[in-house]
């Protein structure tokens, strides 16, 4: 089977994102939150949706983010995050990560 020019740079879309998905889990993980943050520009927008089971093409403006942070957002959650009064994140809990999810348009 011949794979077109299209087809291939969808494939390598869609590994670019995964290996990007990874390895900030793995910043994550590691607790290396200024090098995860230094991952997003300064116009940077961090989307988690809320899995959506019974629709499943579901609108992005109608639907309900767990997070919907700016770049700002982002620096305070650190810097937040950094601090032992962020009792929830002690101890430290690693990333579960699903590129299944992940859809890089």
């Amino acid at each position: 089977m011949h794979r077109s020019r299209a087809d291939e740079c969808g494939v390598a879309i869609a590994v670019t994102v995964e290996d990007f998905l990874y390895r900030e889990a793995a910043l994550l993980d590691d607790w290396k939150l200024k090098d995860w943050l230094a991952l997003f520009s300064p116009n940077a927008r961090y989307e988690l949706l809320r899995r959506v089971t019974r629709k499943r093409h579901a609108v992005v403006a109608e639907s309900l983010f767990l997070v919907a942070d700016d770049r700002e957002r982002l620096e305070q959650r650190v810097i937040r995050l950094q601090k032992p009064q962020a009792h929830a994140e002690y101890p430290i809990r690693e990333s579960a990560i699903s590129t299944a999810m992940a859809d890089p348009r």
